[in-house]
C-alpha cells in the first residue's frame, strides 16, 4: 500500500552514499604517523588490560 515507492527507493540510496562517503571522509582525516602510533597504543593498552583480567581470573579460581 505504497503511496510512492520511488521516492523511498531514492532514499536509501542517497542515505547509502552518504554513509559510504563519511566514512572515506573520516579515514583520510588521521595522518598515517599518528594512526599508526595510536594503534600501537590501542594494541599495548588491550594486551595490558587482558593481561590483568586473565591473572585476577586466575587468582579468583585459585583463591590467592
Amino acid at each position: 500500500m505504497l503511496i510512492n515507492p520511488e521516492s523511498q527507493q531514492k532514499e536509501k540510496t542517497s542515505s547509502k552514499e552518504f554513509d559510504t562517503e563519511d566514512v572515506k571522509i573520516y579515514s583520510l582525516r588521521i595522518p598515517t604517523p599518528m594512526f599508526d602510533k595510536l594503534k600501537y597504543e590501542i594494541g599495548r593498552e588491550t594486551k595490558l588490560s587482558m593481561r590483568d583480567m586473565i591473572l585476577k581470573a586466575v587468582a579468583e579460581h585459585c583463591g590467592i
